[in-house]
């Protein structure tokens, strides 16, 4: 289906679709969904509408149509197929489609009569169902003119198949011929296989049907060439093989064609063949056999074959009565006004929704793995967390520790490891000599306080005064070192502070540096469960979208099959009723060739 939607978008151009039309187009994403046939995806997307463009209005009504909204669409396709304008040639097309397959042939005639379109995607298949809605109606001369026009394709075929029924019902049993010959020809370039051997078949079928017919009623000709045509239509029938379903009626109308040529064997041998073909149709062959002992004078035999057929049709039909009073069970191929093809698209609708729900599984299973790794990235969110915390609890304890790190630290420890026995060695001589100083202090305090002081000779009192100053100087210039020793402490301490400080600081930095990304991925992890919500609300809203459509589609189908079953019940009846009325015209036929066999008896 996404190849129509693209051989529409491309052929707007070949057909002359304003520009303004493809201006309208709808949105990419549309497009996309309907081209990949995601007919709900692109329901959504694609405007709705009146005040919509005309292409969106044909789009969104195509998606209607395929996603099983049937009736919606076809209202949207007879607007624009009624009004000018682009697309009205494409909406008139999928009305045509539409109604033949549901065999509202009546629908499809009014349809053409009310639209301006004249410019069609696919040309072919459009006048192949027109003119076949005409010949449904009994109007040959407007199906002629249209299938005629039917050029290429498979279409073709069937359209040549169809008139090949008008020559003959019209009397032109030569251009009947000829149009299934054609019909014949196109079906050789089938693309399917198994729809080819099947058309093929049936065309020779029909091909030697019209032939035996034609040669029967050509009263005008010699028996001679009546015999020519008969043999070009056997020779059209022995193409179909035992495999072919059509193989038992190629055997009854070859039967045929060798009685008219008085080959009274091969006809018998074929209508024998038949019988074993197709066991419940034998009661043709019983009476077709009993023809040919009557036209070779032999009406016992005759009397026998038709008693023969008339007790195979009545049990027949009571078999066919007995199975339509009872359980019926729908053939797979049974058709009843157009309710095969409801059928058939009540399963397209019915695979869609199963699908739909394979599709909600899978997002729901999604959705599950989706929690399940946000809870994980939670748990290593967490994980960060504390680690942050246990970063911030040490931060605290080096923070305090530092200070009492620098009260308590020897000062020899703020100097590199080789300087140290030095710094110990100028330590240790500059107590001694601090040591000195003071007792030599002392016992100078001690001389001066005692009594004898006064009465020291001058030379003592100054030798004493030279050593006090000289006791001065020594104090200066010790304060003078320990306050040089001190600036460089402090130095050295400053630095060591900024170091540890720079740790300090370095380590706060990235207890920062991991609590910034963990906040922002405790916001994404939010967004993910948000957006995880609003996901579980969507697949809520479809798993019940998918059990309403379950329940409307079991119901549908459960319409559809009581409908058909009906149907094909009244089918079954008629044909056991026309089944009876054939037995009783055999019954006639013997009685008349008993009549026969008497009467040669008595002369």
């Amino acid at each position: 289906m996404g190849r129509k939607v693209i051989k529409t978008l491309i052929l707007c151009l070949v057909l002359a679709v304003p520009l303004t039309a493809l201006a309208e187009l709808p949105s990419r994403a549309g497009l996309a969904a309907a081209v990949k046939g995601d007919w709900y995806v692109a329901l959504e997307r694609i405007a709705s509408g009146e005040d919509a463009s005309r292409a969106n209005r044909y789009f969104r009504a195509v998606a209607l149509m395929e996603s099983g909204q049937a009736d919606e669409a076809y209202l949207v396709f007879s607007k624009l197929s009624r009004s000018k304008g682009s697309f009205a040639g494409a909406a008139l097309e999928r009305i045509a489609e539409y109604a033949f397959d549901m065999g509202r042939f009546e629908e499809i005639v009014a349809a053409v009569g009310e639209s301006p379109g004249k410019k069609y995607i696919e040309p072919d298949a459009f006048y192949y169902r027109l003119g076949q809605s005409y010949f449904m109606l009994d109007k040959h001369k407007e199906s002629k003119k249209f299938l005629q026009k039917v050029s290429s394709g498979k279409w073709r075929s069937y359209a040549r198949h169809t008139l090949s029924l008008i020559e003959y019902a019209d009397g032109n049993p030569q251009a009947a011929i000829e149009r299934i010959g054609e019909a014949l020809e196109s079906a050789q370039a089938h693309p399917d296989r198994g729809v080819r051997k099947a058309l093929v078949d049936l065309f020779r079928l029909i091909r030697g049907r019209i032939i035996h017919q034609a040669a029967l009623g050509a009263n005008e000709l010699s028996q001679k060439k009546k015999n020519k045509l008969y043999k070009v239509a056997i020779s059209q029938l022995s193409l179909i093989k035992k495999s072919s379903p059509l193989f038992a009626s190629a055997l009854r109308t070859l039967g045929w064609c060798a009685a008219e040529m008085s080959d009274s064997t091969r006809a018998l041998a074929s209508f024998e063949l038949a019988i074993d073909a197709d066991i419940d149709n034998q009661h043709e062959d019983l009476w077709a056999m009993g023809r040919v002992f009557e036209r070779l004078g032999f009406f016992e035999e005759a009397a026998d074959h038709y008693a023969e057929a008339s007790v195979a049709a009545t049990e027949q039909a009571e078999l066919i009565r007995r199975e339509a009073q009872g359980g019926l069970e729908l053939p797979r191929g049974f058709w009843a006004r157009g309710w095969g093809t409801v059928a058939s698209r009540l399963e397209k609708v019915e695979t869609d929704a199963v699908d739909l729900a394979e599709v909600v599984f899978m997002a729901q299973n999604a959705a599950y793995l989706r929690a399940m790794r946000l809870d994980g990235v939670d748990e290593d969110l967490e994980k960060v967390s504390r680690r942050i915390g246990m970063l911030t609890e040490e931060l605290v304890l080096m923070d305090a520790d530092l200070y009492h790190y620098l009260d308590v630290i020897p000062a020899r420890a703020l100097f590199p490891k080789k300087d140290r026995p030095r710094i110990d060695a100028l330590l240790n001589k500059q107590d001694r000599l601090l040591g000195n100083i003071a007792k030599t202090e002392q016992a100078v305090l001690t001389l001066q306080d005692s009594r004898s002081w006064e009465k020291a000779p001058e030379a003592l009192l100054e030798k004493v005064a030279q050593l006090w100053q000289r006791l001065s100087d020594a104090g200066r210039e010790v304060a003078k070192s320990q306050l040089r020793f001190l600036e460089g402490l402090k130095h050295r301490v400053s630095v060591r502070e900024k170091e540890l400080m720079r740790l300090v600081e370095s380590r706060k930095t990235e207890n920062a540096a991991l609590g910034e990304p963990l906040k922002q991925n405790r916001d994404i992890l939010q967004g993910e469960r948000d957006n995880l919500g609003v996901l579980e609300g969507k697949l809520a809203v479809l798993v019940e979208r998918a059990d309403k459509l379950a329940v409307k589609i079991s119901k549908l189908r459960q319409t559809a099959h009581d409908v058909m079953t009906v149907d094909y019940r009244n089918t079954l009846f008629a044909k056991a009723d026309a089944l009876k009325l054939k037995a009783d015209t055999f019954v006639l036929d013997e009685a008349q060739a008993l009549h026969l066999f008497e009467k040669s008896l008595a002369e």
